[in-house]
């Protein structure tokens, strides 16, 4: 592990670290020892942060995009030479194992890489209005945007969130999750030695219901993009409508479906969907917590799927996430979440059947209860009006319900208020493809599953998983910019 002393912990404000008097105090995940105490933002230092990344502003917008790209492909390089580190402060604040982290780290230095080039290639429109007349779309950047970043993978969404906007000429005001501060700290660190100039990056923590809260309803922001639950989500909106309208972009919760038809290669689907629901603890939006599995194959389904989900061995949780040579099961993020988890499996106890899991994980060798760990859990014959169906859990725990036609299991799929992603296993294309366009989903995959998804894609969700949301490559780099029509008369 890190040594606690050289773990940054403070706010990144105009160029300069800032020690905060108020502090959040976390746990490990991992074993509920105290992680080093953090600088929380109130609202003076959520104010001060707006107020530097719109005094930067205009002159970091001057430079063009070939003027700001040195500095954004050095902090790529950066990020790759402390993806180490920077995967270590992830096994420390979220118990994820390095490896998988240092694989994160390059896939979102890489993005750095892709917004410093492709920005010079957001373009507008020209139209010919007939004789003497023609009209010329321009795009600009917004000013300032504010992102909010969830807990579960910060290092990509500071990157995804923060490099597209600077990249098109906007300064940012970083957010990061109250549960997860520490990699966003340290890449404050590493852009700091980048070269961004002052003001133009700023990173705070804090409470979202004061700092987020503030952010979101400042009337200096001109755009923010957040990603977290559907009922933040719905107060952002709220707090944007009565300040100043400021654009959003809300990336928000899902109750993701595969859809499993008997023609499918259920060996594949096994892997894709039992990989889904297992990364990250089950903590990711688009992971298909529920599989729809054609009654004909069901139970080879189930059979196979339990094998492949089931850990044996309960102490693989407290496998040291550091240690290179092996992998565990990931804790979910905090005593908070683990009681919610617990909770919704407790009441899918009353009307479901338990297969397999279903408890909190103890530590077999001192047989106490330490860290939040939640054993892999299966339920099969989940009524669709119950808690278990229709809210987002976060942790490992996936339902199994069969279907016997396309009309019923699309009908199945979209009866929630989510629709962020969904699966369609089959090996008729033209079923697959009617599937797909059926499903209340922004996200679509075909014989695979998230996040197994092809580089660059957009990403948006429909219904209460998305509001606003063009994220991706281009389109995140073309949603950080306005439209302007200039009409020309000659």
């Amino acid at each position: 592990m890190i040594p606690p002393s050289s773990i940054e912990t403070r706010l990144y404000i105009n160029g300069t670290f800032h020690e905060a008097p108020h502090k959040l105090h976390l746990l490990s995940p991992i074993n509920d020892t105290p992680l080093p105490s953090v600088s929380a933002a109130t609202k003076i230092e959520a104010e001060l942060a707006v107020k530097s990344a719109r005094a930067a502003q205009k002159k970091w917008e001057a430079l063009g995009t070939i003027g700001r790209k040195p500095v954004l492909v050095k902090m790529a390089g950066l990020m790759k030479e402390n993806a180490r580190e920077l995967a270590l402060i992830e096994a420390m604040n979220l118990g994820r194992p390095v490896a998988e982290t240092i694989g994160e780290v390059m896939y979102a230095a890489g993005l750095w890489e892709y917004f410093a080039e492709a920005a010079q290639d957001v373009l507008g429109e020209t139209r010919n209005g007939g004789e003497g007349m023609v009209a010329v779309e321009i795009r600009q950047p917004y000013g300032v945007v504010a992102a909010i970043l969830p807990f579960n993978v910060p290092i990509t969404m500071f990157s995804w969130k923060a490099g597209c906007a600077l990249a098109t000429g906007n300064t940012v005001v970083v957010k990061s999750s109250e549960k997860a501060p520490f990699s966003s700290a340290k890449l404050a660190a590493l852009a700091h030695e980048a070269g961004f100039p002052e003001g133009v990056l700023n990173v705070i923590t804090g409470d979202g219901k004061t700092c987020g809260a503030y952010l979101a309803a400042h009337p200096d922001i001109n755009r923010l993009s957040f990603t977290g639950s559907t009922a933040t989500g719905r107060e952002i909106q709220k707090l944007s409508a009565t300040s100043n309208f400021k654009a959003l972009s809300l990336e928000m919760g899902g109750k993701s479906p595969a859809i499993i038809f008997a023609d499918a290669d259920l060996k594949m689907a096994v892997e894709k969907t039992a990989f889904s629901i297992g990364w990250l603890a089950g903590q990711t939006c688009y992971a298909n917590s529920r599989i729809l599995v054609e009654e004909s194959v069901a139970a080879e389904f189930i059979e196979l799927f339990k094998k492949a989900f089931i850990k044996s061995d309960p102490q693989l949780a407290f496998h040291d996430p550091t240690d290179e040579s092996g992998s565990g099961i990931m804790p979910v993020i905090d005593q908070k979440q683990l009681t919610r988890a617990l909770s919704l499996i407790e009441d899918g106890k009353k009307h479901s059947k338990l297969l397999s899991g279903g408890h909190r994980i103890s530590d077999e060798v001192s047989r106490k209860k330490k860290g939040c760990y939640v054993a892999n859990t299966i339920f099969l014959d989940v009524p669709e009006d119950s808690s278990l169906y229709q809210e987002e859990v976060f942790a490992p725990v996936v339902i199994i319900n069969t279907f016997s036609s396309e009309e019923q299991v699309v009908a199945m799929a979209n009866n929630t208020q989510y629709g962020l992603s969904a699966s369609v296993f089959t090996k008729d294309i033209s079923r697959a493809i009617r599937i797909s366009k059926a499903l209340d989903s922004g996200i679509l995959a075909i014989n695979t599953s998230s996040p197994d998804v092809c580089p660059g894609s957009i990403f948006a969700g429909w219904k209460a998983s998305g509001s606003g949301l063009r994220d991706g490559a281009r389109a995140g780099l073309e949603s950080m910019m306005e439209s302007k029509t200039i009409s020309i008369r000659f």
